[in-house]
């Protein structure tokens, strides 16, 4: 399905505005291009729209407009549920790693919002795994990453690893 993207009315403002107004919040704030920036974009390069683009730039053997059923759009919350029940029929793991302490600080809530659906293995160094926890005790955040995981993993350096798993 091709999309003509370039405004061409003040009354329909234009195609980005009124797709983000009908999408589900994750994907809209996914979606950084305003139209005043695709037109601008489009205007600076010479062309009438992103059609028009598109077909300018990829290869015509790999260029697809046909959109694939993906069914309606899901929360973050609701999307990160059926990716779970996906990877339980295909009987496979899910694991998430906390990446670095500040990630964990500035985004817990999130963090907290994805691992509702519990994992299977949590990654984490000592650093990441007490700010997750906010505990200065490596034992109580250790006991804390059980809640979320069936097996959690927290590197120590030098020191080794602490695993702790529920089975």
């Amino acid at each position: 399905m091709k999309k003509n993207l370039k405004a061409e009315s003040s009354s329909n403002d234009n195609y980005l505005t009124n797709v983000k107004e009908t999408l589900c919040g994750f994907a809209a704030r996914h979606i950084g291009l305003s139209a005043d920036d695709v037109n601008h974009m489009l205007d600076t390069l010479g062309y009438k729209d992103i059609d028009a683009f598109t077909e300018a730039v990829v290869p015509k053997n790999i260029l697809n407009n046909d959109l694939p059923d993906i069914g309606e759009p899901l929360s973050e919350q609701s999307a990160l549920k059926k990716l779970k029940e996906i990877a339980k029929k295909n009987r496979t793991k899910i694991a998430i790693s906390l990446s670095d302490s500040f990630i964990v600080k500035d985004f817990k809530n999130r963090l907290l919002e994805w691992l509702e659906i519990k994992i299977d293995y949590l990654f984490c160094n000592e650093e990441e795994a007490k700010a997750f926890s906010n505990s200065e005790s490596i034992e109580t955040s250790a006991d804390e990453l059980q809640n979320y995981a069936e097996t959690s993993f927290i590197t120590l350096g030098k020191e080794g690893a602490i695993v702790n798993s529920k089975k």
